[in-house]
């Protein structure tokens, strides 16, 4: 009986889970490239379909007119058994000649406190992974050559 009685309270204890909203602020980078408008929002748009490269990412509008491509991307998926949930960012990503600007803007999402979980996925990781998207991106706008025969109309 003294035995449950020092367990029971212990692991209480350790299986509380305490949940925090995750304040992530949104980040954006203008890009200065060669190309016309079309050409970069052809370029954006190919770099958005291998980014967005699972089936809960999606692009969801995009505007060739107003040179804008806006997307749900998935940032991270943290499934445990104490813990489930899906990050989700929005991507806008709007283009004009000679420059692409990128944004990133985090959905909210509570993430677990617990000390002993190791799958929490925090605002931390969160900024790293979306300063990751628009190094990709960059990297992406800078290097790729511009594919004209996507351009021309058949």
């Amino acid at each position: 009986m003294k035995l449950i009685s020092f367990i029971l309270p212990l692991f209480l204890l350790f299986s509380c889970v305490a949940y925090k909203d995750a304040v992530t602020p949104k980040v954006s980078q203008l890009i200065k490239v060669s190309g016309t408008k079309d050409q970069l929002f052809l370029k954006s748009n190919e770099w958005a379909i291998r980014a967005f490269a699972n089936s809960q990412s999606a692009i969801q509008y995009n505007d060739k007119n107003d040179g804008k491509i806006i997307g749900r991307f998935l940032m991270n998926t943290t499934n445990s058994p104490y813990y489930s949930s899906d990050v989700y960012s929005v991507i806008t990503i709007t283009v004009s000649d000679k420059t692409a600007k990128i944004e990133i803007d985090p959905l909210p999402w509570k993430y677990n406190t617990a000390v002993l979980n190791t799958t929490v996925y925090k605002p931390e990781t969160a900024q790293k992974d979306m300063q990751k998207l628009i190094d990709s991106f960059k990297s992406y706008m800078e290097s790729q050559p511009i594919n004209s025969e996507a351009l021309v109309v058949r």
